[in-house]
């Protein structure tokens, strides 16, 4: 077996960041497989070294003691990151990526590819995991995706027909540096555009790095030179090979670089270590000269206090300069005789900000900073250790001043930015409009088709099961015209619609008719309606089609809706919107108990009767159909569970749902839980009660886009951890696309009365709404204080349900 190599070289510091001696001080070994990659996490407490045979062994930073060693997979470890923010190792092979504790190895997740990765990037800051791959030996484009690190959701985030070799993130996750050939691509990643293009070298680049204290400065490679780019300028330094080896022989030579903190490159080929300083790159001066060392791989420890190098051979040295000094002191109310020197809080937030230049500048009064003379009087002394204070925070006023410019600075860039990408959004929504609205408009048309199958008469439904164009609907035929239908079926004409859909490109077919012989019309249930129609005003309308009398050649026509007052009206509503609301289907479970088994539980008046209410309302005002309305008065408790089951296995996850609940509810104090009662409750026993717990869970369970809980009973507040209601400031588009599992509550943590003034407002402003789209946010902003103000103290409440998958959207009441 072959031994397993990391070289740690400690870099002393001094004021001068110059490098000392070393001398080996460590071993560590792994003899169970050749080593290809290995890494330390951004905290020092891990270095964590991958192998030809899928093993991953981890070693303590501190006492390079192997705390464990793991086999996440079968085949070579080609990259491992480190997850620090959960504490995770994150280990890649061509096709499998696995993240295990980085404390003690255990598998938390894996996800398998199909495709071959060839760089990998993860990013801290933005907890963002990306990937280059080639799809395949046939199809050689790459692909760029993305992984959230906490959801684990995957999608592709740049697509390139190739080119592209490898990229690097900015520390904050806001840009890409990508290698495409010579060139470098700078890309937006919260606009996804290029922002601008960097070139200068002569061949591929090979690799890309950026210094963690000064953003500004980024170095790549190709396999003749080194470039220093000074990233907002776009000027670079240029720095050659001495000797330009041949393709053949650049395996050998100059096989990766590191930048620190101190703006310095770190370059090695097989002859050794080299440093240079970007502000004089062509200064050069070696740290560690070949002693049969065969380099294979260099890297820094992310403090920048260690060198870790891997040999060709796999062997071991270890190598250390000693602790760095340091240089001043934040204590200003102590002094001593000692002959030692004051020093700076290191974790100080305006010295980490600002370490390079601060170190700077206290260097050119360094004389202020020495231990005490042999030949120097105390009150010299003293005087000179108080100039030095003074000298100090003089310069740290300063940076503490830059650091508040920075930060106001800062603060009105994001908003320039964020007001232009609104602008930009609005702009291209208006030219997408433009461009499809009118193809999309000009493609509807009516066609003549016929019956391509009619299946076998259901004579206890009267329905016939009739397949047109591939589709397949039930079609209502009376008992004593069903024997006709079917023998004079083939002469029947179907008339048919078509149009685009949204994409302009995909056409779809709709709303079909049956035209028997003798003139009689048979209609489908309910189908898809057209995407666009025009009105007497020739304006676009979208999803609010209303259905007109039967014409053979007519574009339908519809009604606008009434004109909203000023205050009520989005001005911001455009086709598009609407559109995308009336694609979606509306479900509801309404459920009221007024009546208990148990004689010990009170009887109530209201729910079911309020319950009906709100069903009118729905079905008449907004978008609910009726058999997408599910009604339980006096249900069980299994009853309920059972719909709740029907509901997850029937309902679309682009879908929305609508749960309305009235009867009493317990809070059991004990078990810190709300309970539902069904008719089947009984006082002395929670066998037949429903916890909140349970509801919640069936929430979370029933895949929607939105679900809406509107609950009216006693500590209905108990769903969620309650929150009073705060309106968003977003756009309905961008409310629907996000999923949503909101609550809206009678009260939080209170009894409520029998005669509902709750459902009295509530059902009261979806009568009285003329908004097209009605945010939930905002139909409980209406008549939150109306409750308020006429119960007895009855506090109305809004929020997410923790746990059930909200991720910041809202339920949008769509209005016919």
């Amino acid at each position: 077996m072959k031994n397993l190599l990391i070289l740690v070289l400690m870099l002393s510091l001094p004021i001068l960041s110059s490098f000392g001696q070393t001398k080996k001080v460590a071993e560590l070994e792994d003899n169970s497989g050749e080593i290809t990659e290995f890494q330390v996490d951004e905290n020092n407490q891990y270095i964590a070294i991958g192998n030809e045979i899928g093993i991953l062994t981890v070693f303590d930073f501190s006492t390079k003691e192997e705390l464990y060693k793991i086999r996440p997979h079968k085949e070579k470890i080609k990259f491992i990151r480190f997850y620090s923010g959960q504490n995770q190792v994150v280990s890649f092979t061509d096709s499998e990526i696995v993240f295990s504790n980085a404390s003690d190895g255990a598998q938390i997740s894996k996800i398998s590819l199909f495709e071959k990765i060839d760089w990998v990037d993860l990013n801290n800051s933005s907890q963002m995991l990306y990937l280059l791959s080639t799809k395949g030996v046939s199809d050689p484009s790459k692909r760029i995706y993305k992984v959230e690190l906490q959801s684990r959701k995957f999608d592709v985030f740049h697509a390139s027909t190739g080119g592209i070799g490898t990229f690097k993130t900015s520390y904050d996750g806001k840009l890409m540096y990508l290698a495409k050939g010579d060139e470098i691509l700078v890309k937006n990643i919260d606009l996804d555009i290029i922002d601008k293009k960097l070139k200068g070298h002569e061949a591929n680049i090979e690799h890309i790095d950026l210094n963690p204290s000064k953003t500004d400065w980024m170095t790549t490679t190709d396999k003749y030179s080194l470039r220093f780019w000074k990233i907002s300028s776009g000027k670079s330094y240029l720095l050659k090979w001495k000797a330009v080896p041949t393709p053949e022989d650049f395996d050998k030579l100059y096989y990766s670089w590191v930048l620190n903190q101190q703006n310095k490159i770190l370059i090695h080929g097989e002859e050794g270590l080299k440093i240079r300083d970007v502000s004089n790159p062509h200064d050069e001066v070696s740290i560690i000269s070949s002693t049969g060392l065969k380099i294979e791989k260099v890297a820094l420890s992310p403090d920048k206090s260690s060198i870790l190098i891997q040999s060709r051979d796999n062997s071991i040295e270890v190598w250390s300069s000693g602790e760095a000094p340091q240089i001043a002191s934040n204590d200003t109310n102590t002094r001593s005789t000692e002959t030692t020197t004051p020093v700076i809080n290191s974790s100080d937030e305006i010295y980490k900000k600002y370490k390079v230049e601060i170190d700077k500048e206290l260097n050119l009064r360094a004389e202020l900073y020495k231990p005490r003379g042999e030949f120097e009087r105390t009150t010299d002394y003293e005087a000179r250790l108080d100039e030095a204070e003074t000298y100090k925070e003089g310069i740290f006023d300063y940076y503490r001043d830059l650091a508040n410019r920075e930060a106001e600075v800062a603060k009105e860039l994001e908003a320039a930015r964020l007001k232009i990408l609104a602008e930009r959004e609005k702009r291209d929504s208006e030219r997408r409009a433009a461009l499809f609205r009118d193809k999309i408009k000009g493609s509807y048309q009516e066609y003549y088709t016929r019956i391509s199958e009619l299946g076998t008469y259901n004579a206890d439904t009267e329905e016939f099961p009739i397949t047109i164009d591939g589709m397949t609907h039930s079609v209502k035929v009376p008992f004593d015209k069903a024997r006709a239908f079917k023998q004079n079926s083939p002469f029947f004409k179907v008339v048919g619609n078509s149009q685009l859909l949204d994409d302009a490109v995909t056409l779809e077919k709709f709303n079909y008719k049956i035209v028997t012989d003798s003139k009689e019309v048979y209609e489908f249930g309910k189908q898809k309606k057209a995407l666009f129609v025009a009105d007497e005003a020739d304006l676009l309308l979208n999803g609010l089609i209303k259905p007109t009398q039967a014409t053979a050649a007519a574009t339908p026509v519809v009604s606008r809706p009434a004109t909203a007052s000023p205050e009520t009206e989005e001005s911001e509503l455009d086709s598009r919107i609407v559109d995308y609301f009336s694609t979606k289907t509306y479900h509801a479970l309404l459920i009221g108990v007024d009546e208990y088994r148990d004689p010990s539980i009170t009887q109530l008046d209201g729910p079911i009767a309020d319950a009906g209410r709100l069903k009118d309302v729905l079905t008449r005002n907004y978008t609910f159909e009726e058999e997408n309305i599910t009604f339980l008065q006096n249900p069980t408790r299994t009853e309920i569970i059972e719909t709740f089951d029907e509901l997850q296995s029937k309902i679309d996850e682009e879908d929305n749902l609508l749960i309305f609940y009235a009867g009493h509810g317990v809070w059991d104090e004990d078990l810190k839980q709300g309970f539902w009662l069904p008719s089947d409750a009984k006082r002395t026993s929670k066998a037949a009660w429903l916890s909140n717990a349970m509801i919640r869970d069936y929430i979370g369970g029933i895949h929607t886009k939105h679900t809406l809980l509107v609950a009216d009973a006693c500590f209905s507040g108990g769903i969620f951890k309650t929150r009073d209601m705060f309106i968003q400031n977003m756009a309905s588009l961008e409310l629907a696309k996000l999923p949503s599992r909101k609550a809206i509550t009678s009260g939080a943590m209170k009894t409520v009365p029998d005669k509902s003034v709750f459902i009295e407002y509530l059902t009261k402003r979806l009568e009285e709404n003329e908004r097209s789209l009605l945010p939930a946010e905002i139909l409980f902003s209406s008549f939150k204080i109306a409750v308020m103000n006429n119960s007895h103290g009855q506090v109305p409440q809004f929020g997410d349900i923790k746990g059930a998958g909200d991720e910041g959207g809202d339920f949008i009441f769509l209005k016919r």
